[in-house]
């Protein structure tokens, strides 16, 4: 009898053997990609950055991020995470929570810090690079190779009661997912104050 594990995809599971995941992890690992490591940005050199350091503004803290064409304040760190000016780097440990539990956090926020909407949180996807597909400079990843680093939006899926929209920074698309059993990292942003 063969174990399967499931790979998520598109919002379908395909069944993998334990050859296969064998496999896979030895071809992760002879490409340095070990589930420990961190992920290496693989950006594409002959395409024009669509998101470079210019379109940011960090604030003095460094703990803020104004993007300069469309105004938004972003929280440089994700949630569960703070910005270590020291070492110029977010520090902690990141935050993922379903749908409801994210409503909940960004309602107990002050200072105006919500969820992004859809397009929004698409403005922050960098069209050349991948695994992240984000301004690592502006926005430090969250995350390493073992893991999914998927964005939570507060939009619903207008097909499904029980979907949300949530960015995939990995593979640098956008991507249904069930509000109320998924887990994604919250990174919240806000309207600039008057």
């Amino acid at each position: 009898m063969h174990s399967l594990t499931y790979v998520h995809h598109r919002s379908t599971a395909m069944p993998v053997s334990k050859f296969h995941r064998t496999l896979l992890t030895a071809l992760l690992l002879g490409l340095g990609l070990s589930a420990g490591a961190q992920a290496q940005q693989v950006c594409n050199a002959s395409l024009a950055a669509t998101r470079p350091d210019s379109q940011y503004r960090i604030s003095a803290d460094g703990s803020e991020v104004t993007d300069l064409t469309t105004g938004l304040i972003w929280k440089r760190c994700v949630e569960g995470q703070n910005w270590d000016a020291d070492n110029q780097q977010c520090s902690g440990t990141p935050t993922a929570m379903a749908w409801p539990a994210a409503l909940v956090h960004v309602s107990a926020q002050t200072g105006g810090w919500r969820l992004p909407n859809l397009n929004e949180a698409l403005s922050l996807l960098e069209a050349g690079c991948k695994t992240p597909a984000h301004n690592v400079s502006v926005f430090p990843s969250p995350t390493t190779a073992s893991q999914l680093y998927h964005l939570s939006t507060s939009t619903p899926h207008a097909d499904s009661d029980g979907d949300r929209w949530v960015i995939d920074f990995q593979a640098g698309v956008d991507r249904q997912s069930t509000k109320r059993v998924a887990t994604s990292l919250l990174r919240l942003v806000r309207e600039p104050q008057p």
